[in-house]
C-alpha cells in the first residue's frame, strides 16, 4: 500500500503566491520582473520576499533574513504557493531553524529545484508534496514553453502524464510508486539529516550539474551503501549538465556509472528523460503516487 503524502490544494485564479530568495541571489530586473509578469498571466496574485533584494557574498541575503522569509510565507495563509527564486546554494543552512508546524497544519506548495531539493525533500518527510521544477531564473530557457506549461498544470490540478523518448540504457518494466527525487549531490548531501527521505517504494528521479565522473560514481556510491537504491520501485534519469571528466579518464559516462550501481536491481529505468538543468525541465510532483512503465518504444509516467 502506498503511502498517503497530503496534497496542497491546486491553485485557482486570485490566489496569491510568493517568489523568495530560498539560497543564491538573483538579479530583479532579468529574472524577477519578466517572472511576476507571467504569474500575473495566470491570474494569481504575487507577494515578493525581501530576500530578493539583498545580496549577502553569494546568498540572497543572510541565513537569517532568508530564513525569516521563508518562516513568514510558510505561517501566512493567504499564500498558497511559495517559488524559490533560483537554486545555487544555501537553502540547508537554516533549514533546521524553521518551524514547519503551521505548514503541516495548512500545507501549500513549494517550488524548486538544484539546492531547493534539501527543502522539497524535507517537506515529504513531513507527510507534504511539493513540485520539483522551473523557477524563476530558469522560466525562460526553456523556448518551446513545455516546462512552464507543465508547471501550471501542476499548480493547477491539469497535469495527467508524461512520455519520455526510449534511451539504450533503459531497463523495461512496469511499477506504481510514491514520486520522489531531485538533485543527485544535494540527495547525498542530506543522508543522515532530518530532511533525508525512506527511498523504499519509491519511483526515484535524479538529475545533476557540474560534477566530475568520479564524483558521479561517489555519489551513487554513497546512496547504494546508505541502502537508497535498493528498495526502489523504479529510477528516471533526468540530465546531467557540464559533466567533467579529469586528464585520465574515468572510463564511463555518468548515465553508465548510474547504470552499473543499479545493474543487480530489477526495477525498470529511464534515461534522458526532461528533468535538471537544461531547457527541459518538466515540474515534477513530489510525493504523488504514480505508474512508471518503460518498454522498447516509449516510456510513460501517469498521474
Amino acid at each position: 500500500m502506498l503511502q498517503d503524502f497530503v496534497q496542497p490544494t491546486f491553485l485557482k485564479r486570485g490566489d496569491k503566491v510568493a517568489i523568495t530568495g530560498l539560497a543564491s541571489k538573483i538579479d530583479n530586473d532579468v529574472y524577477i520582473k519578466p517572472a511576476l509578469e507571467l504569474l500575473h498571466q495566470w491570474g494569481v496574485e504575487v507577494v515578493t520576499g525581501q530576500s530578493l533584494h539583498e545580496e549577502w557574498f553569494a546568498f540572497a541575503g543572510t541565513d537569517s533574513i532568508r530564513q525569516n522569509d521563508f518562516q513568514t510565507f510558510l505561517d501566512d495563509s493567504s499564500i498558497k504557493a511559495i517559488f524559490s527564486a533560483r537554486g545555487g546554494y544555501g537553502s540547508s543552512r537554516y533549514l533546521d531553524k524553521v518551524d514547519f508546524t503551521r505548514f503541516k497544519n495548512d500545507p501549500k506548495w513549494i517550488i524548486g529545484f538544484s539546492d531547493i531539493t534539501a527543502v522539497l525533500s524535507h517537506a515529504l518527510t513531513l507527510g507534504i508534496q511539493s513540485i520539483h521544477g522551473p523557477m524563476p531564473k530558469t522560466f525562460f530557457q526553456d523556448e518551446t514553453g513545455s516546462s512552464l506549461e507543465s508547471l501550471r498544470k501542476v499548480l493547477f490540478g491539469e497535469l495527467t502524464s508524461y512520455q519520455f523518448e526510449p534511451h539504450t540504457l533503459n531497463r523495461v518494466g512496469n511499477a506504481d510508486g510514491i514520486l520522489f527525487g531531485g538533485n543527485l549531490c544535494l540527495l547525498a548531501h542530506l543522508i543522515g539529516s532530518k530532511s533525508d527521505v525512506d527511498t523504499a517504494g519509491k519511483i526515484l528521479f535524479l538529475e545533476d550539474v557540474d560534477e566530475y565522473h568520479y564524483s558521479v560514481d561517489r555519489l551513487m556510491v554513497q546512496l547504494k551503501r546508505a541502502g537508497k537504491l535498493d528498495q526502489l520501485k523504479g529510477l528516471l534519469i533526468g540530465s546531467f549538465s557540464d559533466m567533467k571528466d579529469n586528464a585520465e579518464d574515468f572510463g564511463m559516462t555518468p548515465y553508465e556509472i548510474i547504470r552499473h550501481w543499479t545493474q543487480e536491481y530489477d526495477y525498470p529505468i529511464a534515461f534522458g528523460v526532461g528533468i535538471g538543468h537544461e531547457a527541459k525541465n518538466l515540474a515534477m510532483p513530489v510525493g504523488r503516487p504514480v505508474q512508471f512503465g518503460v518498454n522498447e518504444n516509449s516510456v510513460e509516467l501517469k498521474f
